[in-house]
């Protein structure tokens, strides 16, 4: 029997990714909504310590009370927007640990990997400050090896 680990691993992956991406655009959605909600506060209050004459005092308190409708209807959607996503980071923790697992058991099998991962190429970064590549082992500059011969 022949598994197809580098196929299903990259599916895996990109499930993982899309899941990320997701939980990305969960999130942005989320904090617009709490900035939002901060706004109107902190614009009901500048206006509640303003002292206005007379003659536009209804027109300022009908403005705070509209400002007081959007906060209460931003409260649902704060509700709604938590709620999804909570749900996306719990598929995406989903989608991680099953691609991690995956992956683990590919690697301890020796089951081909898909491209692009670390251990499937032998190709090592070297960082030229530190002299060691990105695992931490240090390797020989090429300068360094032709001073030697």
């Amino acid at each position: 029997m022949e598994l197809d680990s580098k196929n299903r691993l990259a599916h895996l992956k990109r499930l993982r990714d899309a899941k990320y991406s997701e939980l990305r655009a969960a999130t942005d959605f989320t904090r617009d909504i709490f900035r939002r909600h901060a706004e109107l506060q902190i614009e009901i209050g500048r206006l509640e310590a303003v002292t206005v004459p007379p003659h536009v005092r209804q027109h300022h308190e009908d403005t705070i009370a509209a400002k007081r409708k959007m906060i209460a209807a931003l409260a649902a959607e704060k509700a709604e927007a938590t709620t999804h996503q909570d749900a996306a980071s719990d598929a995406w923790s989903a989608a991680a640990q099953l691609f991690e697992s995956c992956h683990k058991y590919a690697s301890k099998h020796g089951l081909p990997l898909p491209g692009g991962d670390r251990s499937d190429n032998a190709v090592r970064c070297w960082d030229p400050m530190s002299g060691r590549d990105a695992g931490g082992s240090e390797m020989l500059s090429l300068a360094s090896e032709g001073d030697a011969r």
